[in-house]
C-alpha cells in the first residue's frame, strides 16, 4: 500500500503499486533474461510514477498513461455505471 503523494488519490496509488507487484511476480517466473529485465524495469517505473516526478522518458510516458487511466476512469461512467475510481480500481 502506498501513501506518499498528497496530490494523488490513495486508491490510484494502490493501483500503481499493484501493477508494480504484478510486474515483479511476472519477472520472477519468466525464464527469459531479457524479458525478466524488462519486467523488472516496468516494476521499478510503476513504483516511482506518478507519485514522484519522472526521471526519464520511460517514466514520463508511464506517468502520463497512469494519469490518463485515472481521468478516464473517473469521467467515463458508461462502463462502470458509477462515477468513482475507487469502485473500479480497488484491488484486494
Amino acid at each position: 500500500m502506498v501513501t506518499e503523494s498528497p496530490n494523488t488519490p490513495i486508491v490510484l496509488l494502490n493501483y500503481y503499486a499493484w501493477k508494480s507487484r504484478l510486474a515483479e511476480q511476472m519477472a520472477a517466473s519468466d525464464p527469459d533474461p531479457a524479458r525478466r529485465a524488462e519486467l523488472e524495469k516496468i516494476a521499478a517505473v510503476c513504483r516511482h510514477v506518478p507519485a514522484h516526478a519522472p526521471r526519464d522518458f520511460w517514466e514520463a510516458i508511464q506517468a502520463y498513461w497512469f494519469t490518463h487511466l485515472g481521468v478516464v476512469t473517473e469521467l467515463n461512467t458508461w462502463w462502470t455505471g458509477e462515477n468513482s475510481s475507487s469502485s473500479v480500481l480497488t484491488t484486494k
